[in-house]
């Protein structure tokens, strides 16, 4: 199944509001909208997506390999 960046965004974060993860990264909220809409974020941006989350980077900016690294959350 290829599901969109947005989605794995949110399944990353567990279906939180876009608040919720504007809080949990600290960006504003307008910025995680953008992402929302089709933007991809910086690169320290998602970086910071992964630490919090403890995603893989290549499954969250394409949708390959397994969606945590170490297998635990």
């Amino acid at each position: 199944m290829n599901i969109s960046f947005t989605d794995r965004l949110k399944q990353a974060f567990d279906n939180a509001t876009m608040a919720e993860i504007a809080r949990r990264i600290d960006v504003p909220h307008a910025t995680i909208r953008n992402y929302f809409q089709g933007r991809m974020p910086a690169p320290d941006v998602l970086i910071k997506i992964a630490d919090k989350t403890g995603v893989s980077l290549t499954w969250l900016l394409a949708g390959k390999g397994p969606m945590y690294l170490t297998g635990e959350r």
